[in-house]
């Protein structure tokens, strides 16, 4: 991979979902309810978009600062 760096690892989203915080709430989405979820896994921070859904994750990514 020539981005290493870039890399999100399964453990770093378990992670998130767990320990961190939920930073907004998404009611209404058409796609069904979800939350975006910070956390910082070891040097940098990560948001994990997800719904109350066993198995059903929406989105994970860095975000920019």
């Amino acid at each position: 991979m020539s981005r290493p760096d870039r890399i999100i690892t399964t453990d770093d989203v378990r992670k998130t979902i767990l320990q961190g915080e939920v930073i907004e709430e998404y009611p209404d989405d058409p796609r069904g309810e979800s939350c975006l979820i910070f956390y910082t896994p070891g040097k940098r921070p990560l948001h994990v978009v997800c719904a109350p859904r066993t198995e059903y994750l929406v989105s994970e990514r860095k975000p920019c600062v």
